[in-house]
Parts: C-alpha cells; structure tokens; sequence
C-alpha cells in the first residue's frame, strides 16, 4: 500500500505518537481508480487477477508483537485495494522465516480487502516474509518483503518502525536507543563513547556510551531520527535535554546563532522545530513508561553525530 511520498515522514512520525499510547493509525490508500482486479484468462477460463501487497516495519524488536497488513490489490502498482472484487474476500497465508529456514506460518481473512496479522519473532536478524491466497475464479501474485530483528533489553525503550518506509534501529546496550526512518536508501546507525573536544561544551551525553553516528545511503534525503533513554538515565525534566548536534553541514543552532565550526565540523545545540521547518531541529520532548524519555528530530540530509545533552 503506497503512500505519497511527500507524506511518507508526516505519516511515520504520526505512527510513532500512535504506537506510543497503543493506537494504530488507519491504512490509508489511493481510490481514484477501480477497485476490481483485470480479468485474465485461465486454464478453466476466465479468472481475476490480483497483487498482494505486504505493509510491514523493515525493523522490530524480538519477542515484541508487530502488525504486517497483506493488501489484495487490483494491479502491479499495488496502490488501490481491490474492495469491489469478490476476490479480495479470502483467507491471507503469511510465511515468516528466520535466517535458518525456521518458518512460522499464520492465516488471516481479509476485511475490506486487507489482511491483518500479529506477528512475534523470538530471534535476531533478517527475516523474510511471503503472503499467498487461493481461492476458485481468482488468481493471486505473491509478494515478498524482508526486516531485521533486533534484540533490545527489557527495560531499554525504543520507539517502533514504521512500515512503508526505510528504517532502522539501534540500541547502545547501556540506556540509549535510536529508531531512524526515511523515505529510501538503507540506514547504517552505532552507538559510541563520548569525546569531550567534539561535544557541545556540556557535561556529554545521559549515556556515556551514547553518542550516535548514522548513514544513510544514497544521500540527498531527509530523514526523521527518535531517540529513546532508558529510565535510569533521565535524572532531570525532559524539557531541560538539549540534543548535541554535529554536522559537516552548516545550521542554525539553539538561541538562532549559527552553529560554530568545532574540529573542522558545525557542533551545537539544535533548536526546537518551527512550522514546516526543514531541521535540523527537535520536534519533540516526550515522556513514555516508567518515565523514559523520546526525543524527535527532523534532519535534512547529512548524516551527523547526535546525543541528548546533559
């Protein structure tokens, strides 16, 4: 199910809020167009055919229940769901398989033409995702997706992936996280110590091991980065983290200065997002369970370090 790519970040970060007090948005696809599958011929005549389309996050973490829809579709673009067609009434087989070929199967009837499933993986890494159909009058292509699996502490708070658009997640295993999502390309993000002389002039990060260096490859897009500390970590008001920001592009850091050049990059504090501003700038300061903290960033493209700032 695509969505406008001009949309695609609103709509993930959207996700997020959502995700975060338990909601789900609604799928929301194009219906200008007809709503049947094209009619075929077949070997016991005439048959529709119609495209699967699997929504899925490309990131989640293990033993965490995630949604994948499976869209029956009237064409190979996969952008209108076939709800007048009596074929987009039928029974979706989801296959999930682990890097190891251990394959979980799961079954779910459609309801307006979209299948909706719950699923759980228990390990780390690539999976792989298949959904089929069968059903008499009807001919149903297949789709394929993957996603990466990561593990992440019980008390370490992540915000989830999207689906339908390019992301990402990393922990630093001592009480940072980040989720990081775009429109396109493939993320490579790690946690790292602290340097004092390429910091900001603070005491450094919550964590001392969470200093965030990211890429996203090809360049020339912008992206949205969450990032997420544990509990133990946040010993005053949200409100009062500043997030760390170092780029070798130039910006407009906190208090509307620009950012000076620190060891040959712009380092300082990003200021809070206006309207329809393109970054980088902070979108949010947000509580989550037991007092975690999330913070949102809008970022153009250049890839920087980044860290909430005590």
């Amino acid at each position: 199910m695509k969505r406008n790519p001009r949309h695609r970040l609103l709509a993930a970060l959207l996700t997020f809020f959502a995700l975060i007090v338990g909601a789900m948005l609604p799928i929301s696809v194009a219906s200008a167009a007809s709503t049947n599958c094209t009619t075929i011929s077949g070997e016991g005549g005439p048959v529709s055919e119609c495209f699967l389309d699997i929504s899925a996050p490309q990131s989640v973490v293990t033993g965490q229940p995630f949604t994948v829809h499976v869209a029956v579709t009237t064409d190979e673009s996969k952008t209108v769901v076939a709800k007048s067609d009596p074929c987009s009434r039928v029974a979706v087989t989801l296959f999930v398989s682990d890097s190891e070929e251990s394959t979980v199967t799961y079954v779910a009837n459609t309801s307006g033409g979209i299948a909706t499933f719950n699923v759980v993986v228990t390990t780390s890494g690539f999976h792989s995702i298949e959904a089929t159909a069968s059903k008499t009058g009807c001919f149903y292509v297949d789709d394929f997706a993957t996603f990466e699996a990561v593990d992440v502490a019980a008390d370490q708070p992540i915000a989830p992936c999207p689906d339908d658009v390019s992301c990402k997640q990393v922990t630093s295993g001592s009480g940072s996280a980040a989720t990081l999502f775009a429109d396109f390309g493939m993320f490579s993000a790690a946690f790292g110590t602290f340097t004092p002389a390429l910091g900001c002039g603070d005491a450094g990060p919550a964590d001392p091991n969470g200093v965030l260096t990211f890429n996203l490859s090809p360049g020339g897009v912008s992206k949205t980065v969450v990032l997420a500390l544990r509990p133990d970590r946040v010993t005053k008001g949200i409100g009062l983290y500043n997030i760390c920001w170092r780029s070798v592009n130039a910006f407009t850091q906190l208090g509307g200065t620009p950012a000076p050049s620190v060891g040959g990059m712009f380092t300082g504090f990003l200021p809070a997002c206006k309207k329809n501003d393109a970054g980088p700038c902070v979108a949010f300061k947000t509580s989550g369970q037991h007092n975690s903290a999330f913070f949102g960033i809008i970022a153009p493209p250049g890839d920087p370090l980044a860290y909430p700032g005590e």
